[in-house]
């Protein structure tokens, strides 16, 4: 904390509290000389890293704003007050009030519009750490576009489109559902083309209904669409949750995942296309199929011949004992089953039991001895299949870090490029971008991209998808370098 600036900014706020007062010849506040005095004094305090009584000033300058009935100032005067509370002091209840604050003094001064980004803003700021917060900010926000003209429901939609979003992340797929329909019928009232929104926004709600394991409604939220959506039954969305809808009724799990590999679930947004890939089959369970793929990935080389494991010779008697019988197929490799074949350990050990066949017609003490065999070789294979799967992950794990930089760092842009799903020298060449503290140059090319590939205007909505996904990947990177940097100047200021 530097002490020069504290004590300059104590001097200014001594100063406004001078304007404030009244006497015999001065009748009334000088609230703008007392607003501008707050106002350097907050910057001050700011700058000097004493964020309590920067708020503190924040909020007496919207005092006076308001006193001198300057709405819109007070709400901007709200804004930083919140911010303060946001970044600095991460008192997120006090920043979230400041903002609604501020956004209810907009309403009064007439100005909607940037009280519903006000609203927008605080959303996003708490989205990470307070998704519920954040759903109420959005939910606000949209409001009040809805209650404006015809021309905001466009900004009323994409708000609910959030909402819709952050409930599908925190798998509150009944709400989820409700803000997906009433997203639609915002996109059915915007003035001129919806640019094939409502086509997606039907996958998203079809995507829910599965994940809900409710055919049925996924079914009539196809056939809604068909009689709601011009053109939509000739489009690839319908075509492909037709597939989909078979696919799930008839159990076939590898072609649901086929369908929901394709670019349309694939790059919707992130929490739809998360949502496509846990689609299963009715009866299909995902752990008992990483099982069975573990389990089958070992026993391709796994054999059970009579002169490996039962030799001809003499028993413990001494008498000599023909070789086991072991079936035609016995010195062969266990063929590898298909991992989403329900029936895997069935057919496994199906072909255990025709190795056990010959073992029968031996004595109790024979075929109890290589039973015993039997059952430890599998259980020597299972555990050396699950060994080398956790190996295999370590080491995918240890290598993406390692390529992210190493160390701390590495760890955390790898967890970010996994959850994106794209790595950040894939997004820098996407946004053709070399410098990310280049801020200018990074939004210039993203919206000049996210331009000429508007589908409207005959672009693709799959290479929009990749540029947007880049930002986002792009943005995560900047928001942990600085939230490392705040980290290290505090660490500084304390020492």
């Amino acid at each position: 904390m530097n002490s020069n600036k504290v004590k300059e900014a104590k001097l200014l706020v001594e100063e406004a509290m001078k304007h404030l007062k009244t006497g015999f010849f001065k009748w009334r506040p000088d609230f703008d000389s007392a607003a501008a005095s707050y106002q350097k004094a907050a910057l001050t305090f700011k700058n000097a890293r004493a964020f309590e009584q920067s708020y503190t000033s924040y909020m007496a300058l919207a005092d006076c704003h308001i006193k001198n009935g300057s709405r819109f100032h007070a709400g901007k005067a709200f804004e930083e007050a919140g911010q303060v509370q946001f970044k600095n002091l991460k008192d997120m209840a006090k920043g979230l009030s400041c903002f609604d604050r501020a956004a209810e003094l907009y309403l009064e001064d007439g100005t909607p519009d940037t009280a519903a980004l006000c609203l927008d803003r605080a959303g996003k700021i708490v989205q990470a750490t307070h998704p519920e917060w954040s759903i109420s900010s959005y939910m606000k926000a949209a409001e009040i576009y809805e209650n404006e003209d015809q021309t905001r429901f466009r900004s009323a939609a994409e708000m609910i489109g959030k909402v819709a979003r952050l409930e599908v992340s925190l798998k509150k797929y009944t709400e989820a559902l409700k803000s997906i329909a009433h997203e639609m019928k915002l996109w059915g009232q915007v003035e001129g083309s919806d640019n094939g929104a409502r086509a997606r926004l039907t996958c998203a709600l079809v995507l829910v209904h599965l994940q809900n394991g409710d055919q049925v409604r996924a079914e009539q939220s196809l056939y809604d669409s068909c009689n709601n959506i011009d053109g939509f039954d000739e489009s690839e969305e319908y075509e492909a949750l037709q597939q989909l809808l078979e696919a799930y009724n008839g159990g076939k799990q590898e072609e649901i995942t086929r369908i929901t590999n394709t670019p349309l679930f694939k790059y919707m947004d992130t929490a739809y296309a998360k949502l496509a890939r846990s689609v299963s089959a009715m009866g299909y369970s995902r752990s008992q199929a990483k099982s069975n793929k573990t389990l089958v990935s070992s026993s391709e080389n796994f054999t059970v011949s009579s002169d490996q494991d039962v030799p001809s010779g003499t028993t413990d008697s001494g008498q000599n004992q023909p070789a086991i019988p072991v079936h035609e197929t016995g010195t062969q490799p266990i063929p590898a089953l298909d991992c989403f074949d329900t029936t895997a350990y069935s057919t496994l050990y199906l072909h255990l039991s025709i190795k056990l066949t010959g073992y029968c017609e031996q004595s109790n003490n024979t075929m109890a001895n290589n039973l015993i065999k039997v059952i430890i070789a599998g259980a020597q294979l299972v555990g050396r299949a699950f060994g080398r799967a956790i190996q295999k992950e370590y080491n995918a794990s240890k290598q993406a870090a390692a390529s992210a930089g190493g160390g701390k760092k590495g760890a955390e842009s790898a967890a970010s490029s996994s959850l994106l799903g794209m790595s950040l020298d894939e997004a820098k060449q996407i946004l053709h971008v070399t410098d990310l503290n280049n801020a200018e140059q990074l939004t210039k090319n993203y919206e000049h991209l996210m331009k000429v590939n508007d589908k409207a205007t005959g672009g693709s909505f799959y290479v929009q998808s990749k540029v947007y996904r880049a930002k986002q990947r792009i943005d995560s990177e900047i928001g942990a370098s600085e939230s490392k940097k705040e980290k290290v100047d505090k660490e500084n200021d304390k020492t």
